[in-house]
């Protein structure tokens, strides 16, 4: 798993404010970044979906994610350490 790849789908999500209820649907979580990294950003949501990060429901026009709001100061600790040192 990309560290850069898990900073931009927290950075995104946060700043959108995607906590618990209020999800995004999966195919506008990867807008915004580069065609090639697409695909490597939805396996890695799934995969910090079974890490615990992310939550995901199942609408009937597809897949939603959001931020576990559970586990919010490690998300928060882990963007400011690997997302805002990028600059």
């Amino acid at each position: 798993m990309n560290v850069g790849v898990v900073a931009w789908i927290f950075n995104k999500l946060m700043r959108r404010g995607y906590w618990g209820r209020r999800l995004i649907n999966e195919d506008v979580l990867p807008k915004g970044a580069i065609k090639e990294r697409r695909r490597e950003i939805i396996e890695t949501a799934n995969q910090l979906v079974n890490d615990g990060f992310l939550l995901k429901k199942k609408e009937r026009f597809g897949w939603r994610y959001s931020l576990n709001a559970h586990r919010k100061n490690e998300i928060i600790e882990f963007v400011e350490k690997h997302f805002c040192s990028q600059d």
